[in-house]
């Protein structure tokens, strides 16, 4: 039998291989790995326990300065090229 789209044999096999276990914490009922092969190579959210009955996936620290390195690399071109009408006050 053909599995559904974006299902994969790793997940059903962690999912049945975390069923026997007698532990109840969430780590050993939650599968850590991807449905898709690829992507970030580093850690890009982190899972914090906000309440009783509350998870909540944030950012993590590396994904953060990731997206600011491109961030400031398109604003220093933009100041760059816009640095000429400045200095020349918009003489054209």
């Amino acid at each position: 039998m053909d599995l559904p789209k974006g299902f994969s044999n790793e997940v059903i096999e962690a999912r049945e291989n975390t069923s026997d276990k007698t532990d109840d914490s969430i780590k050993a009922r939650v599968s850590v790995s991807p449905l898709k092969p690829g992507g970030a190579s580093f850690k890009t959210n982190v899972l914090i326990k906000k309440s009783g009955s509350k998870y909540l996936y944030k950012p993590s620290i590396g994904s953060a300065l990731f997206c600011f390195i491109f961030l400031a690399v398109g604003l220093g071109i933009l100041f760059y090229g816009l640095f000429p009408l400045f200095k020349n006050n918009f003489d054209l």
